[in-house]
């Protein structure tokens, strides 16, 4: 083991590596060459690139090293670290739990066993540990970070922007401390900060594509010709990343929404973007946004019957969405047959979005023959939602002729 470590402080890794199977033919029931061997597969995983590997078989390897000598008991704590890399954060718990039951163990776990109760979405448990932590060791950065993402989690912002300030500050290489502010600034709608804290941390990490995401998504929130175009070529970077490698569809699959979005109002890139949003679909961005847009681009290629099954698809994902009930009603009511069943849905758009003018004008025109007191209590609510919009002179032409 010493011969591994020495070559391993030199950066010889693979060569330590090596040395280390080498030594395991000749003595197989050595656990501590196991777990040796096990910490740099681990490491080797920390430095990025493809970790699946190298983590799988630290993992492999912990396991046999224990099985040889149960009482390693930096082996056992590090089982957990991989098991919670690896997305498996019930196991890792159940390491990291029997480890801090074990009266032999005098380590600190509060780190670990908080980050891996946060995995498993109990935040409040995760910040009880964090908070622990905090108590005995508030300076280190590693417990800042740790505690400040969970209070980001538990939506309490101002404190997270406090903790991973903190821990930026005792380490300007933390790039996760400057995304996580960012993404709490976005949270409440700061969009121009939020992409100043994406950028800075693309700066220290450029190839972490769901920093790259969020800054497209801040672009995006700008609602400016330029944030657009910025937007855009930010998507496509990620969409080509994620093409590349399928491991990040996990956390980037809406990439293919927000660029199909993006992409349905150009004529050039309807299919472009019909393309996208499969994808989403395909990968589990499949919200109801998704089926309303698949549905008007379905509807700008004229296919009713196929737009009136995306509409009525993302109602069955989410029965409170208004846009795809408004959708559902302007199909519905150029329809004889069918026009009944658009005004309910048209009064169920305007009752699930308060805020949405152009169903209280429609209701207005077809009630305005039939009952004129429905008739005006929709036009006076059109005026009061947009009393600039498009239709306000024909709202107020028809309350004169109401009264």
């Amino acid at each position: 083991m010493r011969i591994a470590r020495l070559l391993e402080r030199q950066t010889k890794v693979d060569e330590a590596i090596r040395h280390l199977e080498q030594a395991i033919k000749h003595y197989p029931k050595g656990a501590e060459l196991y777990a040796g061997l096990a910490d740099m597969k681990r490491r080797i995983a920390q430095i990025g690139g493809n970790a699946a590997k190298p983590l799988e078989e630290a993992r492999v390897n912990y396991l046999k090293a224990l099985s040889l000598d149960p009482s390693l008991l930096d082996a056992r704590k590090q089982l957990g670290v991989v098991l919670l890399a690896q997305s498996k954060p019930k196991k890792a718990l159940a390491q990291f739990e029997s480890l801090a039951g074990r009266p032999d163990f005098h380590g600190m776990l509060d780190v670990e066993l908080g980050q891996a109760k946060q995995a498993l979405g109990d935040v409040d448990g995760a910040l009880a540990n964090f908070e622990k932590a905090l108590k005995r060791d508030g300076k280190n950065e590693r417990v800042l970070l740790a505690a400040g993402i969970a209070y980001f989690a538990k939506k309490d912002y101002e404190q997270a922007r406090t903790l991973l300030k903190r821990a930026h500050e005792r380490d300007i290489d933390l790039s996760p401390a400057l995304y996580y502010q960012g993404r709490a600034d976005f949270a409440e709608g700061m969009h121009e900060s939020a992409g100043n804290f994406f950028k800075r941390a693309l700066e220290e990490e450029k190839s972490n594509f769901e920093y790259r995401y969020w800054l497209a998504r801040s672009l995006e929130a700008s609602k400016t010709a330029a944030g657009d175009r910025a937007a855009r070529l930010e998507y496509n970077l990620v969409a080509n990343a994620v093409d590349k490698d399928k491991r990040l569809l996990k956390t980037l699959c809406d990439v293919y929404y927000r660029r199909g979005r993006m992409r349905m109002y150009e004529l050039t890139l309807w299919n472009a973007a019909k393309a996208d949003l499969k994808r989403a679909v395909k990968c589990g961005a499949d919200g109801a946004d998704t089926y309303v847009a698949l549905g008007q681009l379905s509807l700008n290629g004229g296919d009713r019957v196929q737009a009136a099954a995306q509409y009525k698809l993302a109602i069955a994902k989410d029965g409170k969405h208004a846009q795809a009930h408004m959708a559902l009603a302007l199909l519905s009511l150029n329809d004889r047959k069918t026009r009944a069943t658009g005004i309910r849905y048209l009064e169920k758009a305007a009752e699930l979005d308060p805020t949405l003018a152009d169903p209280h004008y429609r209701l207005c025109a077809i009630y305005k023959d039939k009952s004129r007191a429905k008739a005006r209590k929709h036009c006076k609510t059109y005026l009061k939602l947009a009393p600039d919009g498009g239709m306000a002179r024909d709202a107020k032409d028809l309350l004169r002729n109401l009264k």
